[in-house]
């Protein structure tokens, strides 16, 4: 395949995932409703940030408030749901990097690279976290760019992955696991230039991103944990029952509603798993090994709401393992036509699930829950009652949770005329939640 061709490939991959992520986005907001997460994450943590404010000991992902403040100056338009679109439009650029990264691997063809990589976009652990507006699944962009980063033959952009390696930490906690790949994958570049001085150098560079919630935040930053804490024994054997069945047959935690799994179909996990043991004899993959387990071990170790949103990672990785095996089935005659079937029939699933998930989002069997105090006015939906609220702020009270509520009226009042719009001001929202 030519430079040319692959580059067409990767503009065709990115639009086809971002095709598949925006009819997520667009069927999921066919109920009208916003989830209480959604809009801590999207509208209340980015109002905070201009505060210079951490909201609370559990809002640590200070990269994703910024992800969210940046969609807020740059939406043509104010829209309660901004942050799913948003969110869609950077996941799709997921598998893009997953190309570029398994196109530098040795014996991975650029075909081969692109058709993974498709693969991955039609993954339900994939595409069902894409449209949530938070942070889940979001680590996964800086968390790939940086692998990929990484594993660039110039010493000078392997240093961009520094950076962007803590960054994906500072996004979502589950980012921690592409850090131990990351740092495999440039000990694996560097070994030929590797110094004192070349240490020191990645080491500020992984440092410098740790200082931001420090500059930003006034009160004393609270880093990493979130919500999450440590699972205890007994624990943790359940949450491995929960891996595996979340994985390889159904879904069922908290937002992975599916009734399919994670990885589409009990084959494709198990030839995960193959795929695995088979390349953890080669030190070339070890990057993408290390980076597999680590995912696996804090989806395990995770407590408090553990489920598929902490492992999107495992899903990225997954299908990147099956990128790497694929050449290697070339030593056997299952590499054709046998393998390229049970290729195909991965596709055909992919798209049946995403067209029952786009089915059912749109008709509200699943939909994300209303788990604030909000209440919907008789005959509207939440945007319309938003819209109500702007227009009649004295019927805000104690059926509407402040922060939230107000902090969403801030972001949306961008649409009225000045002397409307300043009641939902930043001050004077800042004020009325003092009160």
């Amino acid at each position: 395949m030519s430079a040319r061709s692959f580059r067409i490939g990767l503009a065709g991959l990115y639009l086809g995932s971002l095709a598949i992520n925006i009819a997520c986005a667009w069927t999921l907001g066919a109920t009208g409703i916003l989830s209480g997460e959604e809009t801590s994450v999207s509208l209340r943590d980015p109002f905070f940030l201009e505060l210079r404010q951490q909201y609370d000991t559990i809002c640590t992902n200070i990269a994703g408030h910024i992800f969210y403040w940046l969609g807020q100056q740059l939406a043509p338009a104010p829209s309660l749901f901004f942050g799913r679109y948003e969110k869609a439009l950077a996941m799709a650029l997921v598998p893009v990097f997953v190309a570029l990264y398994l196109a530098r691997r040795p014996r991975v063809s650029q075909a081969t690279a692109l058709l993974t990589a498709a693969l991955l976009a039609l993954m339900p652990g994939f595409f069902l976290f894409a449209p949530i507006a938070t942070e889940n699944g979001l680590e996964c962009l800086p968390g790939m760019a940086a692998l990929w980063l990484a594993a660039s033959e110039r010493p000078t952009v392997r240093w961009l992955a520094a950076p962007l390696a803590s960054w994906t930490a500072l996004t979502y906690g589950a980012g921690i696991a592409f850090v131990p790949a990351i740092v495999c994958q440039v000990i694996a570049s560097e070994r030929a230039s590797f110094s004192a001085r070349r240490a020191l150098i990645w080491i500020a560079g992984f440092a410098a991103p740790w200082l931001v919630p420090f500059v930003i935040w006034k009160n004393q930053p609270h880093l990493l944990t979130g919500g999450g804490t440590l699972s205890d024994l007994p624990t943790l054997f359940h949450h491995t029952a929960q891996l595996a069945r979340e994985a390889a047959l159904r879904g069922g935690s908290y937002y992975y509603f599916a009734d399919f799994p994670a990885l589409s179909q009990p084959l494709l996990a198990l030839a995960v798993l193959g795929a695995a043991a088979w390349l953890g004899v080669r030190r070339e993959h070890a990057p993408v090994l290390v980076g597999f387990a680590a995912s696996v071990a804090i989806y395990l170790l995770s407590g408090r709401e553990v489920g598929m949103r902490r492992g999107v990672p495992i899903v990225v990785y997954s299908i990147t393992l099956l990128g790497l095996a694929w050449p290697l089935l070339r030593r056997f005659q299952l590499h054709a036509p046998l393998a390229r079937g049970a290729v195909a029939l991965c596709f055909v699933v992919g798209a049946i699930e995403l067209s029952i998930t786009c089915a059912r989002f749109a008709d509200g069997t699943w939909r994300v829950p209303l788990d604030f105090d909000f209440q919907v006015r008789p005959g509207m939906t939440m945007p319309e009652t938003y819209r109500y609220l702007l227009l009649h702020p004295e019927a805000i009270n104690e059926a509407y949770e402040p922060e939230r509520t107000w902090t969403a009226l801030h972001f949306l009042a961008r649409q009225l005329p000045e002397p409307a719009a300043a009641a939902f001001s930043r001050a004077a929202v800042a004020e009325r939640l003092q009160r």
